[in-house]
């Protein structure tokens, strides 16, 4: 702007968030020249806060218009200046202060020329503005679906806790005491024989469906041996015992490292509704399970070779919604922690989601479980 004009000073004024008066954002050759303790003011009366009333292109060259022409020293150095309102639609943000040469004024085109430059500028700001609003709710908005999830885990891990402590006793001390009672029956007591065997059998049934709720809740696997165990064990007993076969490949896990505890847990849960939705919808005989670290990522892929979907249509398609929240949260997981997250599929050819987070190292602190992970290279789990 100052070369356009020739102007040798200027400097820009935004109004403060709280609408407390200008604070001046940047300036050349004006830092201490254009700096005025009236534009602080919310309650000042001069050119700039006029401007920003008016929202019109104004001409400064009185101390009536600006107290900082009463200053001989400062009048000598700057003598008169343009203040242009910085607008956005129906609102000004901000002012332009271009001080004129010596001796010399500004002319209709120099005018014509402000009020362009400075809606440009105002659309600018008023973008910045936006961007800046819209980075701040999108942070918030990530910290507290952070908070959620966290208490979500927490929650989880209490009440696998009190399944196992609590009911899963409680079940073992009633088969037990069905055994017990089983023994006393005489023997040719037949039916009432089957009756307390069926009763037995529906107790250990109930039993069985516990530690799996509990397994699936937050399996132990997790916490005390680590990610490459856990979801060994969970694809182990939740794809192949539904004829699904699994090849499960893991690298740069080896040796007893880990990973920080948010990250591991996020890429269980990953896996984990991928394998959910193949069980639910793919119809697949065949998948595959990748879990690569390197330097500093981790990828976390599954493929399988189902039924397949279109993904535009279950993403974009309100219809679909409902079927695209677990991969939502797949989405919304990944990117809490910086990660990306990335699905490809087409009807009848298969799916394979990839998921890739920036990697962090974890070293547990005294007391916590550091069971190292076996190594392992390529397996089929």
């Amino acid at each position: 702007m100052l070369r356009v004009t020739r102007a040798t000073a200027g400097c820009i004024f935004l109004l403060r968030p709280n609408l407390q008066g200008l604070e001046m954002m940047t300036g050349r050759d004006s830092s201490v020249a254009f700096r005025c303790r009236n534009s602080e003011s919310a309650r000042a009366n001069c050119a700039c806060h006029k401007v920003m009333v008016t929202r019109q292109t104004g001409m400064v060259n009185d101390a009536s218009q600006c107290p900082l022409l009463a200053d001989a020293a400062w009048r000598n150095k700057i003598g008169c200046f343009a203040c242009i309102p910085l607008k956005s639609k129906d609102r000004a943000l901000g002012v332009m202060n271009i001080a004129c040469l010596d001796g010399e004024y500004f002319t209709e085109n120099d005018f014509r020329l402000f009020d362009s430059i400075g809606y440009h500028v105002g659309m600018a700001v008023e973008n910045s503005i936006l961007y800046g609003e819209a980075r701040e709710k999108e942070e918030l908005r990530g910290q507290l679906l952070n908070n959620v999830i966290s208490a979500q885990e927490e929650e989880r891990k209490r009440i696998s806790r009190e399944l196992h402590d609590e009911a899963g006793q409680t079940l073992t001390a009633a088969i037990m005491n069905i055994e017990s009672v089983e023994n006393l029956v005489p023997p040719r007591e037949t039916e009432l024989t089957e009756r307390v065997r069926y009763v037995k059998s529906l107790v250990a049934q109930t039993l069985e469906d516990i530690r799996r709720l509990t397994h699936d809740l937050r399996p132990s696997a997790l916490d005390d041996l680590g990610l490459v165990s856990a979801i060994r064990a969970y694809v182990k007993n939740h794809l192949e015992t539904h004829g699904i076969h699994v090849e499960f490949e893991s690298k740069g896990l080896i040796g007893g490292r880990r990973l920080a505890p948010p990250i591991e847990t996020a890429l269980f849960r990953i896996v984990q509704e991928a394998t959910n939705n193949i069980l639910r919808h793919a119809e697949a005989h065949n998948v595959r399970i990748g879990l690569i670290a390197d330097e500093g990522t981790i990828t976390a892929a599954v493929e399988d070779d189902g039924a397949g979907f279109d993904v535009d249509a279950v993403f974009n398609n309100p219809a679909g919604r409902g079927q695209s929240l677990g991969l939502l949260g797949i989405q919304e997981r990944a990117k809490l922690l910086g990660g990306t997250f990335e699905i490809q599929s087409r009807r009848r050819g298969g799916t394979r989601l990839i998921v890739m987070i920036p990697l962090t190292e974890y070293s547990p602190g005294p007391g916590s479980a550091a069971v190292a992970v076996p190594p392992v290279s390529e397996e089929t789990a």
